[in-house]
């Protein structure tokens, strides 16, 4: 299994179809790799081996497979947003649109908030309010709020 990986590797590398992986990212990527196949050697029943033996070669083969399962570990940056429009979409939701910059780029996103008791959408979420944004260096096109009380982002 191995030995297919340089090439595909090589080629990946080539046209740059792959995310530049951060420490944190290569070190998932390869604590799965082993342990897919520490357990593929261990376990003895064929399908649920060959499954853990495909989870590596997968990973060996295509590292941006393991860009989302390192999320959890990552501490995305932030950025300083701005709300762009705002709706109340329910007496329990509203619905916040939002923008920012990095790297020269403007991206943008939504956010179901959980009204604030006492205040209305517009005090709360005025158009060109400021917020704090914390986005993906690898995707900025994901990123969410880090308001006190969003519910759902993206």
């Amino acid at each position: 299994m191995i030995g297919i990986w340089p090439p595909f590797w090589a080629i990946r590398r080539t046209v740059e179809l792959d995310y530049r992986l951060n420490r944190t990212t290569q070190a998932v990527r390869w604590a799965i790799i082993a342990l897919s196949y520490t357990l593929g050697s261990v376990v003895s029943l064929g399908r649920i081996r060959a499954a853990w033996f495909l989870l590596a070669l997968v990973l060996l083969c295509w590292p941006n497979f393991a860009y989302p399962l390192s999320r959890p570990f990552q501490n995305w940056p932030t950025a300083k947003g701005t709300v762009e429009s705002s709706e109340e979409r329910s007496s329990s939701r509203w619905f916040v649109t939002y923008y920012f910059e990095f790297g020269g780029q403007t991206y943008g996103g939504t956010a179901l908030i959980r009204p604030i008791p006492g205040m209305e959408l517009k005090q709360a979420y005025p158009e060109g309010r400021n917020l704090t944004i914390r986005y993906d260096p690898m995707n900025p096109g994901k990123s969410s709020t880090v308001e006190r009380n969003p519910i759902v982002t993206g």
